[in-house]
């Protein structure tokens, strides 16, 4: 079972594969979502895109009642601003302390905030690195292909990797339950 995927896309494709939104923590926030630049308030996604679409500057209703000219921005984060507090708050020891098996994906841990989660989970938990490569791994972590410390390597495409494991594994059924239909190629 899947507790938490923490991202660093802003795109909305893990909710369109599937992922419920209450285990996808967005570190650098969503296309998804739009907010007020200055007070925060949530706003639509669509009617902000509508604007955009119109070249129009769509602005905060709260704001505008009084008397503020806010912008409407979609809920990422831009160059300078924090990362989300919901990102910061999940992001704990604490809140990674019942970890019990830990799947890095497509990035090589060298980039901050994720290049220290991997440090965040228990010492006993297993990390599994699928990436293309192994060389950029940043903080002296290592992952090999022998799995040495509870690190395993494995080298490829995030899909390809993952569809060795569902077809050594023998869950190809399985993962055609849970699937969307729209991705149901995935396993053939």
């Amino acid at each position: 079972m899947i507790h938490k995927v923490f991202t660093q896309n802003t795109d909305t494709l893990h909710l369109e594969s599937g992922l419920s939104e209450d285990v996808l923590i967005h570190a650098h926030g969503t296309t998804g979502k739009a907010h007020c630049a200055v007070c925060k308030a949530y706003d639509s996604f669509s009617e902000l895109n509508k604007a955009l679409v119109k070249g129009e500057v769509r602005y905060c209703k709260p704001c505008s009642q009084q008397g503020k000219k806010s912008p409407i921005k979609p809920s990422v984060v831009f160059f300078g601003e924090s990362l989300p507090d919901e990102f910061k708050l999940q992001a704990q020891k604490k809140a990674l302390e019942n970890v019990d098996l830990l799947l890095i994906m497509g990035t090589t841990l060298k980039v901050q905030p994720f290049s220290h989660i991997s440090k965040l989970v228990p010492q006993h938990a297993p990390q599994v690195l699928i990436n293309r490569s192994n060389e950029d791994v940043a903080s002296g972590d290592t992952y090999t292909e022998s799995g040495d410390h509870g690190r395993l390597f494995l080298k490829g495409d995030c899909d390809d990797v993952v569809k060795r494991i569902v077809e050594a594994a023998e869950w190809e059924e399985d993962l055609l339950e849970i699937l969307p239909q729209r991705h149901s190629d995935f396993v053939k």
